[in-house]
């Protein structure tokens, strides 16, 4: 990977899948929890942004994910999924 230039995702560390896109200076994550426990936590994501938008595609809800600041920069986003449940993350800079 760090031949390659790209950093490695450490949720998956946390039993966590991904797909992760880039579109413009925003990073978007399709997060997917194939394990058989639920996730509730911050999440490390390779983002730097401020800010971050959540979207269930189950339900079709959409609204601001609690963030904070890691400590090397990236950001970490709050999030509960239960066990088979997906969700998108999309980082923002404002």
């Amino acid at each position: 990977l760090a031949r390659a230039g790209v950093t490695r995702e450490t949720l998956v560390d946390r039993g966590l899948q991904f797909e992760r896109r880039t579109e413009g200076d925003r990073a978007i994550y399709f997060l997917v929890n194939h394990g058989s426990a639920a996730f509730d936590g911050w999440l490390p994501l390779q983002a730097r942004a401020p800010a971050a938008a959540i979207f269930d595609p189950m339900s079709a809800r959409t609204g601001a994910a609690a963030t904070r600041a890691a400590p090397d920069g990236t950001m970490e986003v709050y999030l509960r999924l239960a066990a088979g449940e997906t969700s998108f993350s999309a980082s923002s800079k404002a």
